[in-house]
């Protein structure tokens, strides 16, 4: 009986009502009693429809019933959506609205946000706050954060909304998959146009800092580290709608991906500049480079790494084994990788996947830092290129619970510092590696392969933990191999550098064997 029209979406105070369309197979382990229709749209065709309510935040106001205009002909009464006793319903909507929340947003720039079926699609910033069953004013704020987005600045004068949008420690303002949304903030005692300005001014002075940045790069490299085009078009972006901002965020994820400082350090240098030469970037890249050489062309290089216990004992199926510091920052920060040939940031945590490696099941989920410079050594050879970490299944949900629904993700050193506390140490570890290259071999398509475990082991009658081997061995392998002239002897060295036979046989090299 639902026509897909959004309204209950829209005018939704609390944002506990969304929709989504999506592929046929997203819906692969979705929960019983999920529920979808196609999608009416000529220009998705094929597509599944869902409307979602959040259980647990609807506040029962029924603005939803009452602007629903489509009714049962037989019974007027009855909707397209109705009130109901929650408890009955409450555990299988739980189940699907975590579901819901998992299936993925569409791409901004592709709908058509001037009407209120295409602007409901986009994913709300402003949700669960704790203004009055029935609000008439977050539905607006809340279509505000839709249109504008993460880019949306905020200088909140005193009422209503300043209460409901900044009832510390929590706030309603969200943030998207890639950790961005809104920038609010509001004054009790300054003119809130005075206050506003002062933000933006602050705005201006930020990105004139970013240009003078550039300029003093552009200065100080040659044209092939910092080509003209890219320079022309960071500089003069228009940014005026959604697919400027866009198309400019990946220019400056390809800039990031050069390594500007590191390399502009290397420049006419007479000795070695060698980072990343540990285990992931390091010998996770030497595999990879290795495994695209044996194609004639490459589609897709995924590369996988996770430093494990080897008999988990806790819920979180882990212990540490490396910095804290670094483990969760691994997990929050944005992921760089190659998506269709593109530069980009996706999200830590997302893209879970599932994997069996010599008999033993795992998830690998998306992380940053592990890419190092492949992935703009390979941008214009390789469509898709990414890293994620390896670790037992259910670990990604439980950080997700600590970072998102418990808000460690701003108060990352707490984390650490329970992390330290709580989590023990282990000495019996085990490295799981696994790098897949896919392309055209002889005119088929093919897949080569790289999976290895590197376990804790007794070396020379010492004890050592499997991350101290690769680590280790990564680094004094290309020291080695730099003192017997096997990779350049000077300037900026990348991973692709090194040649894994060569690696592979050197006397520290030969642990990853």
């Amino acid at each position: 009986m639902c026509i897909q029209c959004n309204k209950c979406v829209l005018v939704c105070p609390h944002a506990a009502i969304r929709a989504k369309f999506f592929a046929p197979e997203d819906l692969a382990g979705a929960p019983g009693g999920f529920l979808s229709a196609p999608f009416r749209s000529a220009e998705r065709l094929g597509r599944r429809y869902t409307l979602q309510v959040a259980p647990e935040d609807c506040t029962g106001c029924s603005l939803c019933v009452q602007v629903c205009p489509a009714k049962d002909r037989a019974n007027p009464r009855h909707k397209a959506i109705d009130m109901v006793p929650q408890p009955p319903r409450l555990e299988r909507d739980r189940a699907a609205w975590d579901f819901f929340l998992r299936l993925p947003d569409p791409d901004r720039a592709s709908l058509d946000t001037g009407t209120v079926k295409g602007s409901q699609f986009l994913r709300p910033l402003m949700e669960f706050s704790g203004a009055c069953a029935g609000c008439g004013e977050t539905p607006y704020l809340k279509l505000l954060t839709q249109l504008v987005g993460d880019h949306l600045l905020i200088a909140n004068a005193t009422g209503c909304s300043s209460i409901y949008g900044g009832n510390l420690p929590t706030t309603p303002w969200a943030t998207n998959a890639e950790g961005r949304g809104p920038a609010w903030s509001n004054s009790l005692f300054e003119d809130n146009a005075e206050f506003g300005y002062g933000m933006r001014v602050a705005r201006d002075q930020q990105r004139q800092s970013a240009l003078d940045g550039l300029e003093r790069l552009a200065g100080q490299l040659e044209p092939a580290e910092l080509p003209a085009s890219l320079l022309e078009a960071l500089r003069h972006a228009d940014q005026s709608d959604e697919a400027g901002i866009v198309e400019q965020r990946q220019r400056v994820a390809e800039l990031k991906a050069r390594f500007m400082l590191a390399r502009a350090l290397a420049q006419g240098a007479s000795t070695a500049f060698i980072p990343q030469c540990g285990l992931a970037p390091g010998f996770i890249t030497i595999v990879a480079h290795s495994l695209l050489r044996e194609l004639d062309s490459v589609d897709t290089v995924r590369m996988r790494v996770g430093a494990l216990p080897r008999t988990p004992s806790n819920v979180l199926q882990y212990n540490l084994t490396w910095s804290t510091d670094g483990l969760v920052n691994e997990y929050c920060n944005p992921c760089e990788a190659l998506v269709d040939g593109q530069m980009c940031l996706v999200p830590p945590l997302e893209q879970v996947e599932r994997l069996h490696i010599d008999g033993c099941e795992y998830e690998a989920f998306n992380t940053s830092g592990g890419l190092g410079t492949l992935a703009i050594t390979l941008k214009d050879k390789v469509r898709n290129v990414n890293y994620k970490t390896i670790r037992y299944p259910g670990h990604c949900r439980l950080i997700k619970f600590l970072l998102n629904d418990l808000g460690f993700i701003d108060h990352r050193q707490q984390l650490c510092d329970i992390f330290d506390r709580s989590i023990p140490a282990t000495s019996d570890d085990v490295i799981v590696i696994l790098c897949v290259a896919i392309g055209i071999e002889n005119g088929k398509l093919v897949e080569k392969i790289d999976s290895r475990r590197v376990p804790a082991a007794t070396i020379n009658g010492k004890h050592w933990t499997g991350i101290q081997i690769t680590t280790a061995a990564g680094v004094c392998a290309v020291l080695d191999m730099l003192k017997d002239g096997k990779v350049p002897q000077k300037g900026f060295v990348k991973m692709e550098d090194v040649d894994y036979d060569a690696f592979i046989a050197n006397r520290f090299g030969k642990h990853y064997a």
